[in-house]
């Protein structure tokens, strides 16, 4: 155990005041009364135990934060057993304390800084309306912001052309999207980008938390499918919440009809862009090209929150092995989509 030591009778008050939620059943442990019980339980070691589970965890303490930095409960065993025996005087020493659960505002600042343990008390008590409304919030509010701010017709045409360029459509095909395009009245446009802006996310974080489950049940792992969800709302809103700021400071100092607004009003944050400003045009094959643009910066960082997210709110599941899973399935969709678009460019 790390212990901080020296400044009196008030430093040694607040470090014995330090607590932290037990890994396992989330209860709160108080340094003093953890270590005392662990004490009364014959265990001379520096650690603490928790009176609702009887978990013994290696502790590490600094003014201002105490870390449960190892479970080691199987040292323990013995010990662990005799306090079991003694439950009621266990209970009498150190009542359990639940901790009230995280404002939304508080969660979603943790997601940034201290992911892990905000998704552990995510899982502990799942709470989805709120953060549900501001996913579906930050979707539609940037598609009403980008489909006002951005000349569409021209978005349209910019897009279109680089489509028939990567191969993706044919130019016939450009020509139909483009006379469908030219009969929908602008304020139909402008509603359906903000209903699937709004609503897609959403829908895609459903599809996630079922990848999530499916591959938990796979390997072992216990959760349950609401903790998922949610842990995928929270990573996405994350992410949406940067892109957003970012994408719309962009759009605000970039002059009306400049490249970038007409081109693309999203951040050029994929290795594919990086390529296309340092190398000559056609450098790379084509497949290359495709397969580069589809690793993305926030993609990864996604992917990052969501396997630390699922581990968190699981038993049995390591944060390496999600992100595998994850980063798996992510890697077969991207390598399908640059070969599909590869081909469909070579039988121009």
């Amino acid at each position: 155990m790390g212990l901080f030591v020296g400044g009196g009778d008030a430093l040694a008050d607040m470090l014995m005041n330090q607590q932290a939620n037990c890994e396992k059943c989330g209860a709160v442990i108080k340094f003093e009364s953890g270590a005392g019980l662990a004490k009364e339980c014959g265990i001379t070691d520096n650690v603490v135990m928790c009176a609702k589970c009887k978990s013994v965890f290696n502790v590490e303490l600094v003014p201002g934060k105490m870390t449960l930095t190892q479970n080691v409960s199987d040292r323990y065993k013995a010990y662990i057993k005799n306090v079991e025996d003694h439950a009621p005087n266990v209970e009498a020493h150190a009542p359990v304390e639940v901790p009230a659960p995280k404002s939304f505002s508080a969660r979603l600042g943790g997601v940034y800084f201290a992911p892990r343990e905000a998704f552990h008390e995510i899982g502990l008590a799942p709470r989805i309306l709120l953060p549900i409304i501001a996913l579906i919030l930050i979707g539609s509010l940037s598609a009403w912001y980008i489909t006002t701010k951005v000349d569409v017709s021209a978005l349209m045409a910019a897009q279109t052309e680089k489509a028939i360029a990567d191969g993706r459509i044919t130019e016939e095909q450009a020509a139909q999207q483009a006379a469908a395009m030219g009969q929908a009245p602008k304020s139909l446009m402008l509603i359906f980008a903000v209903v699937t802006g709004g609503i897609g996310t959403l829908i895609l974080c459903l599809l996630i938390a079922a990848y999530g489950k499916i591959f938990s049940m796979i390997t072992g792992a216990e959760n349950n499918y609401i903790s998922l969800w949610e842990v995928s709302i929270y990573a996405m809103l994350a992410t949406s919440i940067v892109s957003t700021i970012l994408t719309v400071a962009i759009l605000q100092i970039k002059a009306p009809g400049s490249e970038l607004v007409y081109e693309t009003p999203h951040i050029a944050s994929n290795l594919g862009a990086i390529i296309e400003v340092v190398a000559e045009e056609d450098a790379l094959p084509k497949f290359i090209m495709n397969l580069a643009q589809t690793v993305d910066i926030f993609v990864i960082w996604t992917i990052a929150l969501l396997s630390i997210g699922f581990s968190a709110v699981s038993k049995k599941l390591k944060t390496s092995t999600a992100a595998i899973w994850l980063g798996g399935i992510y890697a077969i969709f991207a390598v399908l989509q640059a070969a599909l678009q590869s081909i469909s460019f070579l039988a121009r």
